[in-house]
C-alpha cells in the first residue's frame, strides 16, 4: 500500500527465485493535484490509459497517480483515518493509483537547493518516487492536460524500440532538430544530412560533465576516442535513459524564458546544459538516481525541462528525441518552416538568439502546433476527433491524427557503418 512519498520504504518487490524470469517494468506516471476536478473525460482517458497499457501488457506498465498535495499538510503513515480522508479527495476509482506529495516532502529530501515548485523542480517528485520503488525500470510522465488518440501501448512500445535502434554517433546533433518529411526525405536521408554536416565540427562523444559533477564509473565509455573511428554501431540495442518528444537544444545563448534558471552549480550561467521544452517524457531510474543524488549532496539544479536531458549529457547516457507527429494549423511552406524551427550551424541548430524556443520570436509556429503547452490547436483537435464544435472543417487534420499516430509505426532502418 503506498499513501505518499515518505512511506515508500516499505515498498519492495525484489524476490529471490532464482529459476524466474522477470521481465522489466514502467511506471506511468501521471501528474495531478489535490484540487483538481475530474471530468467525464478526464476519467475515460485514465481508463483506457489502464487498459491499453497495465491490463493489455500484464502490469508491464502500471499507471501512477502522483498528487501534489503543494502546501496542505499530509498525515502521518499511521493515520489510517487522515489518509482516508486525503484519498476521499479522489474518485473512488483513483484512490488506490495514487501517490501524494507536498512541498514539505520535497523539503526534507532536497535541503540543500531552495527551489521546489513544480514549474522549476517537476522531476523532484519523481526522483523520490523512483528511489522508493526500485521495482521500475523507467518512468513515464504525462500531464493530465495532455490527450492521445491512439493506442497507448502500441505508441510506447514503438517510441522505446525507435530510441532503442538509435546510434550514437551525431546523436545529440540529430536531436536538436525538428524532423520534416518534405524537407529532410526518409529518416535514413536526414541521419546522412546530418553526418555530412558534422563532418569537421566537434561533436558530443561520451560524458561532458559541469564542474562538480564527478562521473567516476557512472558513464559508459564510447568504444573509440573519435567519431571518425568505426563508431556507428555504438548505442544501437541500447535503452534510451531519456526520451522526448521534442528536440533537446543548447539554452545558453537562447532567449528561452528559463535558460538562466541554474541552480548552485560552480559554473553558474556557463553551465553546460541542454533543454526539451515541455516536461513529458520517459526517464530511466538510473538517471533519476543521478538526478537525486547530485541534488541531495550538493544542491545541483536547473529548471525542470533542463534537468533530465543535462544530466544525461554530464554522465554520458543515451537521450533522444522521437520524432511524433505534430501537425500545424496553417498551411505552412515546409522550407521556409525548416529554416526557422531549425535555424543555426551545424552542431549548434536552435542555439541562438534566434532560435524557435526564443519565447514569443516565433508563436506563429509554436502556438499552432498540435503538441504545445498554450496552443489552442491540439484542443481543437481533440474536440473534433470527438465530434464535437466543427469536426467538418479540421476533419483532414483528425484523419491525420488518428490514422498516422495509430498507425503501424517502423523504427527506421539502421545501417551499421
Amino acid at each position: 500500500m503506498r499513501e505518499h512519498l515518505s512511506r515508500g520504504e516499505k515498498i519492495n518487490t525484489v524476490q529471490n527465485n532464482a529459476s524466474a524470469i522477470f521481465k522489466t517494468r514502467s511506471a506511468v506516471v501521471l501528474r495531478t493535484w489535490l484540487d483538481m476536478e475530474y471530468t467525464e473525460n478526464d476519467l475515460h482517458y485514465i481508463r483506457s490509459i489502464i487498459t491499453e497499457l497495465s491490463l493489455l501488457s500484464g502490469a508491464k506498465y502500471e499507471v501512477i497517480l502522483l498528487v501534489d498535495a503543494k502546501d496542505t499538510k499530509l498525515p502521518h503513515p499511521t493515520d489510517k483515518a487522515g489518509i482516508d480522508r486525503l484519498k476521499s479527495s479522489l474518485p473512488r476509482e483513483l484512490q488506490d493509483l495514487a501517490v501524494f506529495f507536498n512541498s514539505e516532502i520535497l523539503k526534507d529530501w532536497y535541503p540543500k537547493i531552495d527551489v521546489h515548485v513544480a514549474i522549476l523542480q517537476y522531476f523532484q517528485p519523481l526522483q523520490i518516487f523512483s528511489r522508493l520503488n526500485p521495482q521500475y525500470e523507467s518512468f513515464w510522465q504525462f500531464e493530465m492536460d495532455s490527450r492521445y488518440t491512439g493506442h497507448f501501448y502500441n505508441f510506447l512500445q514503438q517510441a522505446s524500440e525507435f530510441a532503442k535502434q538509435q546510434p550514437r554517433k551525431n546523436l545529440w546533433e540529430r536531436n536538436s532538430y525538428f524532423y520534416m518529411p518534405a524537407v529532410h526525405g526518409t529518416w535514413d536521408d536526414f541521419v546522412d544530412q546530418v553526418d555530412r554536416s558534422m563532418i569537421g565540427v566537434d561533436t558530443i562523444w561520451g560524458p561532458q560533465p559541469a564542474k562538480g559533477i564527478v562521473v567516476g564509473n557512472k558513464a559508459p565509455k564510447p568504444p573509440q576516442p573519435h567519431t571518425e573511428d568505426n563508431s556507428w554501431s555504438w548505442g544501437v540495442g541500447e535503452e534510451a535513459d531519456v526520451i522526448t518528444w521534442l528536440p533537446q537544444f543548447n539554452p545558453r545563448y537562447t532567449d528561452w524564458p528559463f535558460a538562466d534558471r541554474v541552480y548552485n552549480f560552480r559554473q553558474k550561467g556557463r553551465t553546460p546544459r541542454r533543454a526539451s521544452v515541455v516536461a513529458m517524457s520517459r526517464v530511466s531510474a538510473r538517471l533519476l538516481q543521478l538526478m537525486h543524488t547530485d541534488k541531495a549532496e550538493k544542491g545541483f539544479g536547473l529548471a525542470s525541462e533542463m534537468s533530465p536531458t543535462s544530466w544525461a549529457l554530464y554522465y554520458g547516457l543515451k537521450a533522444v528525441q522521437v520524432p511524433q507527429p505534430i501537425y500545424h494549423a496553417h498551411d505552412t511552406n515546409p522550407d521556409e518552416l525548416n529554416l526557422r524551427a531549425n535555424s543555426g550551424k551545424p552542431g549548434q541548430i536552435s542555439a541562438g538568439p534566434n532560435s524557435i524556443w526564443s519565447w514569443n520570436k516565433h508563436n506563429d509556429i509554436l502556438m499552432k502546433m498540435s503538441y504545445m503547452f498554450g496552443s489552442e490547436f491540439p484542443e481543437k483537435i481533440y474536440r473534433a476527433w470527438l465530434g464535437y464544435d466543427n469536426a467538418e472543417k479540421v476533419s483532414r487534420y483528425t484523419d491525420a491524427l488518428t490514422c498516422r499516430f495509430s498507425a503501424r509505426w517502423d523504427p527506421p532502418r539502421v545501417d551499421l557503418r
